[in-house]
């Protein structure tokens, strides 16, 4: 195998990755102050249930030679949409685009990102399972995520 080869493709691969929180608070100095992040897993004491409020970070990336076209992100539990989020349109709120070819300097692998901030507000659970965060771009659907929502131990 050409290692060379290999190490560029792992460099255009694309990717995404959601921090599932209680909240995200922008500090003056620009920093983001994440307040109880969850692991893989929220536990409740008993289903049916109304999960508590949720702050999602969702962060995608994609080398610089392919930047995203257009892409939605879909929040679901058991199959269900829960909330969809279009990132195709500029005024999007809540999204940032990082550093464009010329922002990056030399050695540094050139990527595009974009962060969408979402809040999962009073959703009902019924039974245990995973809370799921996809992301549909022009050409595939890319996994960004799963937080799994079980019952405590009596």
């Amino acid at each position: 195998m050409n290692i060379e080869k290999s190490k560029d493709q792992l460099l255009r691969t694309r990717g995404a990755h959601t921090i599932f929180c209680d909240d995200i608070r922008q500090e003056s100095s620009g920093k983001l102050l994440i307040v109880g992040m969850y692991g893989d897993s929220l536990t409740v004491p008993s289903f049916p249930c109304q999960l508590p409020d949720l702050r999602l970070m969702i962060t995608m990336t994609s080398p610089i030679e392919v930047p995203f076209e257009s892409a939605e992100i879909r929040v679901s539990f058991d199959r269900e949409v829960l909330m969809t989020m279009s990132l195709d349109d500029p005024s999007t709120p809540d999204m940032s685009v990082g550093p464009s070819d010329e922002d990056v300097s030399a050695g540094v692998m050139r990527v595009h990102h974009m962060t969408a901030f979402m809040v999962l507000e009073s959703v009902n659970i019924e039974k245990p399972g995973n809370l799921l965060v996809r992301i549909q771009t022009e050409s595939e659907l890319i996994p960004a995520g799963a937080l799994y929502v079980s019952e405590a131990e009596s």
